[in-house]
This record gives structure tokens, sequence and C-alpha cells, in this order.
């Protein structure tokens, strides 16, 4: 991965409440596959609650002179950023077993 960013949903606070935002690296196919492998890794690595529901391919993320990731930048406000063309949903990989 390039640059990746967490972002939780407002509402409703869920397991599956985490979009990861990503910028894939030159080359990268960015599709289901690579967000079911990044949705997999984090479900490894993470706290269940942590590893995202949704994953978002971006070609960049907006950042501070100190390059922070703006958060409050990636989405307009009142947008349901789930709506928005190309989410990838891999909530049903998160289904405890």
């Amino acid at each position: 991965m390039g640059s990746t960013v967490p972002l939780t949903m407002r509402g409703r606070l869920t397991p599956a409440s985490v979009m990861a935002c990503v910028v894939p690296m030159p080359g990268a196919v960015a599709d289901r596959a690579l967000a079911e492998r990044l949705c997999d890794f984090c479900l490894e690595r993470l706290a269940y609650f942590k590893a995202p529901g949704w994953v978002l391919f971006v070609e960049s993320l907006p950042t501070t002179g100190t390059q922070k990731v703006q958060k409050t930048q990636i989405f307009p406000p009142g947008e349901d950023p789930r709506r928005r063309p190309g989410v990838v949903d891999v909530r049903a990989r998160k289904k405890r077993g």
C-alpha cells in the first residue's frame, strides 16, 4: 500500500464502522481482491473492531504542510462516504465464526 487512513463512520458505531481510504502503490490493481487482502491483513493483526468494513481506493489524501492526513477534508460535510463510487464493502469478511 502507498498510504492508508482509517475513518470511523458517523452515527451508530458498529464493528464494521471503519472505512480505509487507500492510496495504492504504483502498479497495484485497486480492485475487490486487493480490498479483501487488506481486510484479511488487518483482521490477522488488529482488534476485530479496528479492521475496515469498507475500503475506498483514492488517488491521493489531503495533507497538511507537515504531511499529516486531513481526515476532515477527504469527504465533504454531510456526505456518506459509503455511497461513493468504487467503495468496496468487505463487512462479510468480518463475520465472527
